[in-house]
């Protein structure tokens, strides 16, 4: 996923938004809710003996998610596509990957809840700040304006 700089972000009732000049409110950003399996999809035969497991989830994770999840199945062959998990494995496997991916995800939803709070944080300190200095900016520009206003000629 690419760094957003913590200037496009916002916090706005506790959540992440995301600035944007063409569109107001702030939109909503990193709001993927815990993603589980909730049902079987399909599967389909694939050469050498494997088979690909179609598993519908009840979410689109986000990019962010994704990322977390590819680093969490560390080789295996699992993705995640919209709202489906997709997991190679021969028939013999099925129950012990599918086992593996529900802990993976698991782990990827942790981690992610974590990472959120993480950025959300930094965000909210950066909002803040910015307000402080919006503020001594303000208040500097008003007692310059008050100093010239009482100048006498």
């Amino acid at each position: 996923m690419a760094d957003i700089p913590l200037e496009s972000l916002t916090v706005r009732d506790g959540e992440l938004a995301l600035l944007s000049h063409a569109q107001h409110p702030p939109v909503a950003f990193l709001h993927t809710p815990e993603v589980r399996i909730v049902g079987k999809s399909n599967r389909v035969e694939l050469e050498g003996g494997l088979v690909s497991f179609l598993f519908a989830l009840n979410a689109v994770p986000d990019d962010a998610w994704v990322e977390l999840f590819g680093a969490e199945r560390a080789g295996s062959v699992a993705r995640i596509q919209g709202a489906q998990a997709d997991i190679h494995c021969t028939a013999a496997e099925l129950e012990d990957a599918f086992a593996k991916r529900v802990d993976a995800m698991a782990n990827t939803n942790r981690r992610d809840a974590e990472s959120r709070v993480r950025l959300t944080v930094r965000v909210s300190d950066q909002d803040h700040a910015t307000r402080a200095t919006d503020e001594l900016t303000m208040e500097r520009m008003r007692l310059l304006r008050d100093q010239f206003d009482h100048l006498e000629l």
